[in-house]
């Protein structure tokens, strides 16, 4: 996330995890200047952003914690 951010793009994430939402956040705040990109604590089934609003999406880490 802190990568794309650094090429200059728009960047939103969400993760379960306290901890990694604090890291990065922290990462995001020190290598970028863009006040606009910002992650959050949330899960994959509770994602509440506005239809439309990315134009791509990158789903990275996630398929360990799949439960079949």
């Amino acid at each position: 996330m802190v990568q794309l951010a650094l090429k200059g793009y728009h960047v939103y994430g969400i993760d379960a995890s306290e901890e990694c939402v604090r890291l990065t956040a922290e990462r995001l705040r020190v290598f970028t200047r863009d006040a606009s990109s910002f992650i959050k604590r949330s899960g994959a089934e509770q994602i509440d952003f506005p239809d439309g609003l990315f134009d791509g999406v990158i789903a990275a880490e996630v398929l360990e914690h799949i439960v079949v």
